[in-house]
């Protein structure tokens, strides 16, 4: 499977901000664009890549994930990032965005896998896991390094993803691409 993770970042290119991780399961790409129009060239390339599935960070609104998802076809699953109302209420009273957390299921690993994607404008920590216990431990670690909030790819439902809020001690906003 080819899997993308696209953050909406000011001031960054996927040349200049993106770190790749394959696995036995999987080609995951995390990657980072400056606004819509950026957005939608960058969906075409992967979608022409032959990418299965992406995710988008919460900037993306579900108007802006519908044209991607005309864009890039059929073929590509998109989902973007959405919050409960709870934690919504904790994303909006956020002063600072600087430090991004972000969690990525993938079965075939034994460890957490970690990379880091630095700009100016926002550090993205994004942390691969294998199951929701390992999840768990990685959103605790990613609120101890001073995650100012935290999103899920689209393995983690609801349910999963207030498995992660309760285990951060809700101290940080946690959001899904997940059904909500």
């Amino acid at each position: 499977m080819k899997f993308a993770f696209i953050a909406n970042i000011a001031g960054i290119t996927p040349e200049t901000y993106s770190a790749a991780f394959e696995t036995e399961e999987a080609y995951n790409l995390i990657a980072g664009v400056d606004g819509m129009d950026a957005a939608k060239e960058y969906v075409k390339q992967l979608a022409d890549e032959g990418y299965d599935l992406i995710n988008l960070c919460g900037d993306f609104d579900e108007e802006i994930t519908e044209e991607l998802r005309g864009i890039a076809g059929e073929a590509v699953e998109i989902q973007h990032a959405d919050y409960s109302a709870e934690e919504l209420a904790k994303l909006e009273k956020l002063e600072s965005f600087k430090n991004y957390g972000i969690i990525i299921i993938d079965n075939s690993i034994d460890e957490a896998h970690e990379e880091l994607l630095q700009s100016e404008a926002c550090d993205a920590k994004v942390i691969f896991v294998n199951s929701i216990d390992m999840a768990k431990e990685a959103g605790k670690k990613l609120v101890d390094e001073g995650a100012d909030f935290i999103e899920l790819c689209s393995w983690f439902d609801k349910e999963k993803m207030e498995e992660i809020v309760e285990a951060t001690e809700n101290k940080v906003p946690v959001g899904t691409c997940g059904e909500l």
